[in-house]
């Protein structure tokens, strides 16, 4: 993470996700992280994509 300061409501975000990850099960945390895991992977390749728009234009 970054060392910039937080908002209040990305600390409030930050501390609902810790309690909903401490009650999902071990196979649900690897579902989740799975999910998580493809989700960043689709943001790069969007991000890609701009980037080579943006050198073709």
């Amino acid at each position: 993470m970054s060392d910039r300061i937080l908002t209040v409501e990305e600390i409030e975000a930050v501390k609902q996700l810790d309690a909903y990850l401490k009650m999902l099960t071990p196979q649900q945390k690897r579902e989740f992280a799975l999910l998580i895991r493809g989700a960043m992977v689709a943001m790069q390749s969007v991000e890609r994509k701009d980037k080579q728009s943006e050198t073709l234009a």
